[in-house]
Parts: C-alpha cells; sequence; structure tokens
C-alpha cells in the first residue's frame, strides 16, 4: 500500500486527527476533531529520505585505479574531489608518465627541448651558406 506521501508527490506534510482520517490543511482537520472525544491532531510531515550508501574506497584501491587509467583527463577527473595525499601523488605521477609517454609518441622528447614540431628551428644549408 502506498503512503500518501507517494500517492502525493508535492505534499509536505498532513494533519491527522485522533480518529485516523487525515486532511491535508489544518483548519479542515480542527472542524473534523470537534466532534471526537479526543481532539488531539499530529502534522505529520514528510520523511526525509537517506542519501544511498556509498561505497567506500581505500586510498590504495584509488590508487590502483588511477594507475590502470590511459588519459590524463581520466586521472584528472579521478583526482578532482580527493583529499588524500598519496592518491594525489600517484595521479600527480600518473599524469607525468601518460605526458612523457605522448611525447615519445608524437616526437617531442628531444633533448633541446626548442623543437615545436613545425620545423621553424630548423636551417636548411642554403639558409647556412647565406651567413
Amino acid at each position: 500500500m502506498k503512503s500518501i506521501f507517494d500517492l502525493h508527490p508535492n505534499l509536505d506534510a498532513y494533519f491527522e486527527t485522533s480518529d485516523g482520517v487525515k486532511f491535508y490543511n489544518h483548519s479542515d482537520a480542527s472542524a473534523h476533531a470537534r466532534s471526537l472525544e479526543n481532539k488531539k491532531i499530529k502534522k505529520v510531515g514528510r520523511p526525509v529520505k537517506k542519501a544511498p550508501k556509498t561505497e567506500k574506497t581505500t586510498a590504495k584501491d584509488r590508487i590502483a585505479a588511477i594507475n590502470q587509467m590511459d588519459s590524463i583527463e581520466a586521472v584528472q577527473k579521478a583526482l578532482e574531489n580527493e583529499k588524500a595525499p598519496s592518491v594525489i601523488k600517484a595521479g600527480m605521477d600518473k599524469i607525468k608518465a601518460l605526458e612523457e609517454a605522448l611525447a615519445k609518441q608524437t616526437g617531442e622528447g628531444g633533448d633541446t627541448g626548442t623543437d615545436d614540431g613545425t620545423g621553424a628551428n630548423d636551417k636548411t644549408d642554403e639558409t647556412k651558406n647565406q651567413k
């Protein structure tokens, strides 16, 4: 059997007289209660829904999950609300490793750090001979 709150989703409270009759407003409940021996009226509020239980994970589990991630964006998202220093450090280490791997793949991991990949810093033989 559904509760009155399930049947009326916008109802915040109802008023119940001593004989169990429910009313949406206090004045109607009060008028009905005048005819009863017990004239008490009880206000019943909508029950507060409990937040669903979330599974807590250990820092060790979160670090293991980060180490399995294969994109910088995924690691950054995992670190968004992270508080544990060990997990944050593991995430930063993972981001650094992913950046280094990306640099190797794209050929941008040179020793000088001046090559931007566009060839703008390359000197041709013709340019050298003009000087």
